[in-house]
């Protein structure tokens, strides 16, 4: 039995995300309930096996609790967006019509949904939707050979036939935190009344842009009109009117004509009167709307659809339906050891996305702090009697007197008084507490190679508990170093 969810389904399950971030409704009023704190962390530091390549991650509770117990820090999300996949335009490609039977589904190639994608994004960062496939009078589809440019609110043709309109710029500010080469922003700039809503004199010039954009849209308007099929026995090499029908009281009419090929098939519907017109696309149509070819009885057989607008404020009204999106992108942005609190003398191999983690205290409280480390702390009397150059990544330390009092070690530094170990415990290891004062403790890569030390061996707090908060996102790589002056921005695509 097939069946699927659709994307209203989808936007209802990113709007709550998108607000459970925002602390605002989809209307913009903020609820009673405070926002949550996201937080995107990193960890593990072990290999993952003699191989060392990373397994695909489940969802499953075994492997969230594998990701807490190896978390290493965490920074809070600065930034969400909306994003899609990014097309960039890109000439002798093939462009297909906006067409409401594309979905957040939909993709791209010739051995997929569709051959080319139906918007595509410029080197200037604009973004536009294709109204149109170029066409030559047989009916061939024409390649996109002419770069579509400027941001007139009207649909407009290039020289290669093809029609498009302007829907938004990425802007400066959007295009540093959430453009990447797979994906691209998308949004809906809110009215002033709204929720963090401007005034058009505090808006960006890019957003001023799409705010206007926004405002000059059309509801209900007929888009274009597929060609199911093609019929048989029209007029050859001719063009002739064709009717659109549908209620769309105090709206404006959508006229039409065909274009048909030397065997007498429609191949394509022009959102015209005739070909010396201006386009017609009518508005205020709703799902009631159809359309039918005015030859008399010349001709059989065709299948025209209507592709009407549907969302309530037309087409460009809001991109973030226009374009389908079913994904949100989380941001942060790791500079270096982050005020000492990142580890820059080990690997790690995983990256996650954690809702509402907790402080690592007596009294656990939410973690609301810009960033945090997850690892606990050994305290040891730094000297010349041991070798410290053993007390490396993935080292067990433990307790001379009970071996099962353990943790793994993350790596090893020291300040003006203390030698620190900076260690986690998993499933491995067990989560045993040290004792205060044990005789001796030891470290070494296993339990035969061991070095005795001493001082306050007591596991300390960490500044978030590894094991809190709820995990939303798990992402397994290779091992990825960093360093001191290494600065890292780390995107996060939940996709639906």
């Amino acid at each position: 039995m097939a069946a699927t969810i659709t994307d209203n389904l989808k936007k209802i399950i990113l709007e709550g995300l998108y607000s459970s971030y925002t602390g605002k409704l989809v209307d913009g009023s903020i609820p009673a309930v405070a926002p949550d704190n996201y937080y995107i962390g990193i960890g593990k530091s072990e290999q993952w096996d003699e191989l060392g390549s990373p397994p695909p991650p489940t969802p499953s509770t075994d492997d969230i609790i594998k990701f807490q117990s190896s978390l290493q820090s965490v920074k809070k999300v600065q930034d969400v967006s909306y994003v899609v996949p990014r097309i960039n335009w890109s000439a002798g490609s093939i462009y297909t019509p906006w067409d409401n039977k594309n979905s957040s589904d939909t993709t791209f190639g010739s051995l997929n949904d569709i051959i080319g994608s139906y918007y595509v994004i410029t080197d200037q960062s604009n973004v536009y939707i294709c109204i149109e496939q170029g066409m030559t009078a047989t009916g061939v589809v024409r390649n996109s050979t002419s770069k579509p440019s400027g941001t007139t609110s009207d649909v407009f043709a290039t020289g290669d036939g093809y029609l498009w309109k302007f829907m938004y710029n990425v802007g400066v500010f959007n295009s540093r935190r959430y453009l990447t080469s797979n994906y691209m922003p998308v949004e809906r700039v809110p009215n002033a009344d709204e929720v963090d809503g401007k005034d058009p004199d505090q808006l960006s010039a890019s957003r001023l842009e799409q705010k206007t954009l926004q405002d000059l849209a059309v509801p209900g308007q007929v888009i274009g009109i597929a060609v199911d099929s093609g019929g048989v026995g029209y007029p050859v090499n001719a063009e002739f009117e064709v009717t659109v029908e549908g209620v769309h009281a105090g709206g404006l009419d959508a006229r039409a004509y065909a274009r048909t090929n030397p065997q007498g098939k429609i191949f394509q519907c022009v959102m015209k009167e005739d070909a010396e017109s201006q386009y017609s696309f009518g508005s205020k149509y709703g799902k009631e709307t159809w359309a039918y070819p005015v030859t008399g009885t010349v001709g059989s057989g065709s299948k025209l659809r209507p592709i009407v607008c549907l969302d309530s404020g037309g087409l460009g009204a809001d991109p973030r339906n226009d374009l389908n999106t079913s994904a949100l992108m989380y941001t942060a942005r790791l500079v270096g050891n982050e005020y000492e609190t990142f580890n820059v003398q080990n690997d790690f191999r995983q990256i996650g996305l954690i809702e509402n983690p907790t402080k690592d205290s007596v009294s656990p409280a939410p973690l609301t702090s810009l960033r945090a480390d997850a690892m606990k702390r050994l305290y040891i009397t730094p000297g010349a009697e041991f070798d410290k150059t053993t007390i490396g990544g993935e080292s067990v330390v433990y307790e001379d007197g009970d071996p099962s009092i353990r943790a793994i070690v993350d790596y090893y530094e020291e300040d003006s008084s203390n030698g620190i170990i900076h260690c986690h415990q998993n499933i491995d290891t067990g989560w045993k507490p040290f004792t205060a004062t044990p005789s001796t403790i030891k470290i070494g890569a296993n339990e035969g190679t061991t070095i005795p030390i001493a001082q306050q061996p007591m596991l300390r707090y960490a500044g978030m508990d590894n094991l809190s908060g709820k995990v939303l996102y798990i992402d397994n790589r290779v091992a990825i170093e960093r360093d001191a002056d290494q600065t890292e921005d780390i995107k996060i695509i939940i996709d639906l």
